[in-house]
This record gives structure tokens, C-alpha cells and sequence, in this order.
């Protein structure tokens, strides 16, 4: 039910306290409040977006090539789910894994750990993924392996659940109500303070407490309770806010010309990864690529002069034009980062400052990839590449990004790597976890919704035991 903040007393008392009525809050409140638990989600923003919740998101960008935070999330009921496009895939199983390079990488739990609540995942996003392993080409030698993604309604949270979280006697929704303050003993939290826009606060107790407010938020708030519990909140911040990710999107890396059309394979929801064997032998990220959207007549024109410079098609007017694309992985470093500017909120909390950049390393995966697509065309007499100059001269394309945000509260073996252990709980704390994104190890290269979905379920049975299981 929705209820005003207001309406609580100081010390009002729940089995779990939800900070974040996103996806992956609204998810862990209604599998809590089905299985009797009283639980209180609190939401900074109304059902609706508005120019004062918004303003909470605003903070600075340390690089030129990324967009304005408060532009990039949404604060209101439903959360991200609200601008999503509706993409899911579940994490490919090698992205669990670290390499040589990034050994760090490597979560402390698998795929096998998230594939039993892939059916319930799905009935959430109202999605149903295929089993559909092919290579491109239908040829191992391609090195790309089909991760069919699917496509949601794209399914909003508020819209779906609004009716469920008004009427579950168990669950009480509080709209307008800002997280401004954790409080712990060092060694679990015993209040956390909430305050709407008329400067109106209550002090709330729980059992238990979970985090779920987004990939940037979760880390402003930890590095804020951090500071003002003078470090018994994280009592190991050498990662607290670090290893930040994001997915660097390429729409229009090259034009690719196909000669027949039965090799077309310009769909949306085909996308194909790359084998291990290819990513060990050009020592390159991960990556999805697909073709889609026909170029240009500019770009088609002058392409088609080209190639009658260099082929003898007989017939070049049936030739299949699409743009390639691809959705690259950016690994864990430390140097990408979140963390507290001087600029405070209306409510006193200092905005973030995100720190983030494209190095070489993407730059020469998108180009490896290229070279190494354009000559398998050619010596299959599949077709041929024109690669853009600015993947030759390692330039971005401008505003083209996931608005995915990965990472700065790990989750890890050990503190010494990471924020959560492996059930997503805080270290050295007994009764705080973190939903959402801001968990992932690495970022992948998929959609993370699916994984982000089935990392709450998880941690919703984990938190309907009596006492913390390690």
C-alpha cells in the first residue's frame, strides 16, 4: 500500500527496508511482501518524474564524452525501467570469468548460480528467451557465436506492479521519501534516516536493510554513510566507488555490403559474441556485434563505387547494405570511478563525480574486430567492410552509450576486491546488501536487466532465512 512518510513514527519497525522502487527493489519488495515479510520500500521520487527529484541526480562528468548524469537515470517509481528499450539477454558464462589482464574480474559466483531463476526472470520482463546457439555464417571458422537477445514490451515496473504494490497488505510503498543517513554500530545498521521535501524525517528500524537505488546512487550513498560513520560503514573502501563500468555503443562502425542474401544477417535481435579462441588470439575485450539499419544513400553510393573498383559482382544492385554495430565490454579499472564532489543536494549530500574513459584497449578491439570480419568476408567471398575513420583513428561516437552503470560496489571473494560477498551482503556489515548493478564484477557484454533481475531474486531468498548464512 502507498502511505506517506509521515504516517510513520520515529522507530517505526519492518522485516526489510528497501531503499529504490526500481526494477531490482520492486522485485525483492513483492517476493518479501508474498512470503509475509512487512517490508518498506522507499522511493526518492513520486509515480511520476519531476524537476526536485531529478535534481538529486545531477553531478559532474570529469570526461567530455559522457552525458549529463541526471539525463542518463530517472528518479521516480518504476526507476530505470521507465527508459529502457526492453533488451534482454542473460550474461554469456565467460563473463563471469577474469582474464590474465583483469583477474579481478572474476565474480565469486557463476552462471549456474543465476540460471534458477532465469523462468521467473523472464515472467518478470515479460520476455522468453531461445536456446540458440549457431555461428555466424553458420561457420566455426567465423569465430561469432549467436547470443540471441529478446526483446521485451520493454516491460515498466510501475505501470505492471502498481496495482500489487498497492493492495499487498505487506508492503508499504513511501513515495517522496529521501535516504539521507545510515547509522551502524560497526557492525550492523540501526536506523536508517529518511526525509520527503517539506524537511520532514523519520528514523526507520529493520532486520534487514538492501540498497537498490542504481549503479551511481548505491556508491553516493555508501561513500556519504562512509564518511559520516567516520569508516565503520565500509570498513574496507579500497573499492568503494572504483571499477565503475559502462557499454561504449558503436552503431555505425562500417558499412557492410553482402553479396547474397541469404548471408544477410542484418537483425536486431541476432547478436554475436566472440569465441574464446578468437578474443585469446587478437587479445581482445568482449563484444556483441550485429548489422542493422541500412546506411546512408551517400554512404551506399560511394561504397558501390568502390567496389566495382575492386570486385566484379555481376549483379552490385542486389547487394544487402547495413550498418555494423557493436556493444563492447570496458573493464574494471580503477581509474573509472564515483565519488563525492564539494556541490552538495538540497538535502546536504555532496553530488557525485564520475570519472570515466575510453582507453586504447576498446579502440583496438573495435578495430582488430574489423580488420578480422572484413578479410574472413573476403576470403569466404561473402562480402566486403568500408570501417569508418574514426575506428582507424580510435574516436568515439559521440553520446553513444548503454546508460549502463556497472560496478563501485563490487561484489568479491574478499573485501580486499570488492563491496558485497557472494549473497550480495556488505562486508563487515551483518544486515546491509546491495540490488541492482553496481554489483557486477564486470560488466560484460549484454543488456543488464536480465542479470540484474535475477541477482534480486537470489537475494531476496536469501534474505527471507532467519539469520545471515554465509
Amino acid at each position: 500500500m502507498f502511505a506517506n512518510l509521515t504516517s510513520l513514527n520515529n522507530g517505526a519497525h519492518a522485516d526489510c527496508c528497501i531503499v529504490g522502487a526500481g526494477p531490482a527493489g520492486i522485485t525483492i519488495a513483492r517476493k518479501l511482501a508474498r512470503a509475509g515479510k512487512k517490508v518498506f520500500l522507499f522511493e526518492g521520487g513520486s509515480e511520476d518524474i519531476s524537476a526536485k527529484s531529478q535534481d538529486i541526480y545531477k553531478g559532474d562528468v570529469l570526461d567530455d564524452t559522457y552525458l549529463p548524469l541526471d539525463v542518463v537515470r530517472l528518479r521516480f517509481l518504476g526507476g530505470t525501467s521507465n527508459h529502457w528499450a526492453g533488451y534482454c539477454q542473460p550474461f554469456i558464462e565467460h563473463s563471469f570469468k577474469g582474464t590474465k589482464k583483469f583477474p579481478h574480474a572474476s565474480w565469486p559466483i557463476k552462471k549456474k548460480n543465476l540460471d534458477p531463476f532465469s523462468d521467473e526472470t523472464q515472467e518478470i520482463l515479460d520476455v522468453k528467451l531461445k536456446n540458440d546457439k549457431r555461428f555466424l555464417f553458420d561457420d566455426p571458422k567465423s569465430n561469432l557465436l549467436l547470443h540471441k537477445t529478446e526483446i521485451s514490451s520493454p516491460t515498466n515496473f510501475k505501470n505492471k506492479y502498481y496495482d500489487e504494490l498497492k493492495n499487498n497488505k505487506n508492503l508499504f510503498v513511501f513515495l517522496n521519501s529521501n535516504l539521507i543517513d545510515l547509522s551502524t554500530n560497526g557492525e550492523k545498521i540501526i536506523a536508517a534516516q529518511f526525509q520527503n521535501y517539506h524537511n520532514e524525517s523519520r528514523n526507520i528500524i529493520a532486520d534487514k536493510f538492501v540498497l537498490a537505488t542504481g549503479g551511481i546512487e548505491n556508491n553516493r550513498i555508501l561513500l556519504h554513510g562512509n564518511k559520516r560513520n567516520k569508516g565503520l560503514l565500509v570498513k574496507n573502501p579500497r573499492t568503494l566507488g572504483r571499477y565503475f563500468m559502462e557499454h561504449p555503443l558503436d552503431r555505425r562502425m562500417a558499412v557492410v555490403a553482402m553479396f547474397k542474401k541469404e548471408k544477410n544477417i542484418a537483425q536486431p535481435n541476432k547478436l554475436y559474441y566472440p569465441t574464446e579462441k578468437l578474443k585469446k588470439k587478437y587479445n581482445i575485450l568482449d563484444f556483441t556485434t550485429n548489422l542493422e539499419e541500412k546506411p546512408r544513400d551517400k554512404y551506399r553510393i560511394a561504397f558501390i563505387k568502390k567496389l566495382k573498383q575492386i570486385t566484379s559482382i555481376p549483379d552490385i544492385k542486389n547487394i544487402n547494405f547495413s550498418y555494423l554495430f557493436s556493444f563492447l565490454e570496458m573493464p574494471p579499472r580503477s581509474s573509472n570511478k564515483i565519488t563525492l564532489g564539494e556541490n552538495t543536494d538540497q538535502f546536504g549530500i555532496p553530488r557525485v563525480q564520475l570519472a570515466l574513459k575510453i582507453t586504447e584497449e576498446e579502440y583496438l578491439t573495435k578495430a582488430l574486430f574489423c580488420k578480422f570480419l572484413a578479410q574472413y568476408m573476403i576470403d569466404n567471398q561473402i562480402g566486403r567492410v568500408k570501417v569508418s575513420n574514426r575506428i582507424w583513428n580510435a574516436m568515439p561516437e559521440e553520446g553513444s552509450w548503454g546508460f549502463h552503470h556497472m560496478g563501485g560496489t563490487r561484489m568479491a571473494e574478499t573485501s580486499e576486491w570488492g563491496i558485497v560477498d557472494k549473497n550480495c551482503r556488505v562486508f563487515g556489515q551483518k544486515n546491509l546488501y546491495i540490488a541492482g548493478s553496481s554489483v557486477f564484477a564486470s560488466g560484460g557484454c549484454v543488456a543488464p536487466t536480465f542479470t540484474i533481475i535475477q541477482l534480486a531474486l537470489r537475494l531476496a531468498e536469501q534474505l527471507q532465512r532467519p539469520a545471515y548464512d554465509a
